[in-house]
């Protein structure tokens, strides 16, 4: 069985070589340092979130003015949340869907079980993007949508997935999909392709050797270094050369 997360299915669609370096051959570049204080104020929000849906009041959860400022404005624009109507709240909620020889796996941030409803919440620390398109056709959205419309009893017009933007010390926004049946058939349709080219580059890479490649060669931004095609400016700075053999005539500096 092969794992697969919405990151993984996301990336593979994006950049086969990237996929590879990332997820088979475990080339992970070093984490933005400038990036670093907003996921761990990512990281404290949802571990906030997780304490309030276990019933700790808010003044135990979090001392920290921003961190509180943001659950307290959360909870004032989505009351529902902690008293919620006739539901069942599960906060990072699991569930799994074995299609061929993967495993896909999506993890709720929060999520509302309903008679008649099923509400899927996702926490954003950062501004709402300004296209609505962008969300909605990345595999978060459309895995855990369809994965929960296939593994519950729900029909697709009951489920909708919202995502909340909640950056430090602004206004809470949100943003809602709706599914139905046209376009859980389209993502079946969809995933059905991606996880069969999958499997085939899978199998050539672990039993052939053969790289992932793009479907028609093209100039890819998130391709690896050493995987950009011939004709990218960098192979023309290099020549004949490899990446190796330039590095290594290079004089050492003593600092």
């Amino acid at each position: 069985m092969f794992y697969l997360s919405q990151a993984h299915l996301e990336r593979f669609q994006r950049c086969p070589p990237d996929f590879q370096a990332v997820y088979l051959e475990q080339l992970v570049a070093p984490s933005d340092p400038s990036s670093l204080e907003n996921q761990q104020w990512g990281t404290k929000f949802h571990q906030a979130m997780q304490q309030l849906q276990l019933g700790l009041p808010l003044e135990h959860v979090t001392t920290e003015p921003k961190l509180r400022q943001a659950l307290t404005a959360l909870l004032q624009a989505e009351p529902q949340l902690l008293h919620p109507p006739h539901q069942q709240t599960a906060a990072e909620y699991r569930r799994t869907l074995t299609i061929g020889n993967f495993l896909l796996t999506i993890i709720c941030d929060w999520i509302a079980f309903g008679e008649n409803t099923l509400q899927i919440y996702d926490w954003k620390t950062y501004r709402q993007p300004k296209h609505s398109s962008y969300l909605k056709n990345h595999w978060q959205t459309k895995l855990y949508l369809y994965v929960m419309a296939a593994t519950t009893n729900y029909l697709p017009e009951q489920l909708t997935m919202t995502y909340w933007f909640v950056a430090p010390e602004e206004r809470p926004q949100s943003l809602t999909f709706s599914y139905d049946q046209a376009w859980h058939q389209q993502i079946e349709n969809e995933l059905t392709e991606t996880l069969q080219q999958l499997q085939k580059d899978l199998d050539q890479y672990f039993q052939q050797g053969t790289a992932l490649r793009h479907p028609n060669q093209q100039s890819c931004p998130f391709c690896p270094l050493h995987q950009q095609p011939k004709n990218s400016a960098f192979a023309d700075f290099l020549g004949d050369q490899s990446l190796e053999d330039f590095l290594g005539g290079i004089e050492a500096v003593q600092l």
